[in-house]
């Protein structure tokens, strides 16, 4: 799973280096705001030590389509979660800021020595704001899990975090980004 997710990342900066267009590289954090929330239900109290993701994004910007991808993990104890995406959308710029919205497919993979390995994948939303400082910016954006909205809206028996759902709650990731851009804006609009 970590594999392919690289190869994904390595395949989208080797094939946009050579369009027109704009190739952004960065690091990423992530919080997992759903899951922050079922802590809070559950618990009383927001989960300690925080779960941050920390990984990496890489994001290709010809005209004003947008293809992201990125991949962060977080390991608690010896278990360890991966949450990786790809998402296809739209940026706007103007003047000094990036407004984009997304949407795409998502997988978070636990594992953890001695278990099997589980995955749980869907679809997401994802709005984004970012700050242009000359070739690097500098944003935040949210994933929204669309079967856990779905669940949500439809009050389904059992909950939002029944069955396979219960992974699913880490894809609702508010993340920062910083991102180094390469290529000219002037030609990718």
């Amino acid at each position: 799973m970590k594999k392919a997710m690289r190869i994904v990342l390595v395949l989208l900066a080797v094939i946009a280096a050579p369009v027109s267009a704009q190739v952004g590289i960065g690091l990423t954090a992530g919080y997992p705001v759903g899951y922050a929330v079922f802590y809070q239900e559950n618990y009383g109290m927001l989960p300690d030590p925080a779960p941050l993701f920390w990984g990496a994004t890489v994001k290709w910007k010809p005209s004003g389509v947008l293809l992201e991808s990125g991949l962060g993990f977080w390991t608690a104890g010896s278990a360890t979660l991966t949450y990786g995406y790809i998402d296809l959308g739209a940026a706007l710029d103007l003047w000094i800021l990036r407004l984009g919205i997304a949407g795409g497919i998502d997988v978070v993979n636990a594992s953890a020595p001695g278990y099997p390995s589980e995955s749980a994948i869907g679809l997401s939303a994802k709005p984004s704001l970012d700050l242009k400082l000359g070739p690097v910016t500098v944003g935040v954006s949210m994933a929204f899990p669309i079967d856990i909205i779905v669940s949500i809206l439809r009050q389904e028996e059992g909950g939002v975090y029944a069955g396979d759902n219960f992974l699913r709650i880490f894809a609702g990731h508010a993340s920062l980004n910083v991102v180094y851009w390469f290529g000219s804006e002037k030609k990718a609009g």
